[in-house]
């Protein structure tokens, strides 16, 4: 999709968003609280906004009884291009589904669509493949977890990619590495149901988010670094004990790197 992967990357990444098995929606009084997929909870992120440059991408979502995304609707505008997306989330014991298609128009007035499908393998409550489908193309990712249920490595392989494997180094509760990439951490505890995109990863941030890859870091990323010594900063803002908007702003500047600001809106 490219729902924008919230462009806070692991704010995304980093956010990384699980510290543990989490779930998708956190309780009023301590997000970090009851970090089981489906267990209940009394606040859910109900909408996300992200404004970079002169784009906006929207996000609402959707959730079952058990706290657990089930449908996100997405619009993004900029620079004359619109599109609209739905992506749904069915749930099984033994495989999650996802599927998303996104159509819009781009600034010279031609259409398109785009579709991605995954069927995710779960073994002992954690995902351990991804069957992923875009148009022709198809993808397959294999997850690796330590005893301790720490994601520690992913390897992938496809019809147009080439085949890797990436190792995850966790350190006192927080994810530093990623191959080449590094993280840094804040003192502000990671909260239940913020969703976080693995930056340098395919996995998917709400279910990440939820504890379907394992443990999530303790902390919220401050900083992302790649192997080219770019990256992002993070900052936050918190109302009470939820985080309500997000800054990225990237470490090296140039025409593809913009500040983000992401409101996140909880009820």
């Amino acid at each position: 999709m490219n729902m924008k992967k919230f462009s806070i990357s692991i704010l995304i990444l980093c956010l990384f968003v699980s510290t543990i098995a989490l779930v998708a929606c956190g309780s009023d009084d301590d997000p970090s609280e009851g970090n089981k997929p489906g267990s209940p909870s009394s606040k859910c992120i109900a909408k996300i906004i992200e404004e970079e440059g002169n784009s906006i991408y929207e996000s609402v979502l959707s959730y079952d009884s058990q706290g657990r995304v089930v449908k996100i609707t997405g619009t993004r505008s900029s620079a004359g291009t619109s599109s609209q997306s739905e992506k749904t989330y069915q749930y099984g014991e033994a495989v999650i589904v996802t599927k998303e298609e996104e159509s819009g128009t781009y600034s010279n007035g031609q259409s398109f669509t785009h579709t991605e499908n995954h069927s995710f393998t779960l073994k002992n409550g954690l995902i351990v493949k991804d069957e992923e489908k875009q148009g022709s193309s198809s993808t397959m990712s294999t997850y690796s977890y330590n005893g301790n249920n720490y994601l520690t490595s992913i390897s992938t392989s496809g019809s147009n990619v080439e085949s890797n494997t990436k190792v995850l180094t966790w350190t006192d509760g927080c994810l530093t590495k990623l191959d080449e990439r590094t993280f840094t951490y804040s003192t502000i505890p990671w909260q239940k149901g913020f969703p976080v995109y693995l930056n340098g990863s395919n996995t998917d941030q709400y279910l990440f988010s939820m504890g379907y890859y394992g443990n999530t870091p303790k902390y919220l990323p401050s900083k992302y670094t790649t192997s080219q010594n770019t990256g992002w900063s993070y900052e936050y803002t918190l109302n009470g004990n939820f985080i309500t908007q997000v800054t990225t702003t990237p470490t090296t500047v140039d025409n593809k790197r913009n500040v983000s600001i992401i409101t996140i809106i909880w009820e």
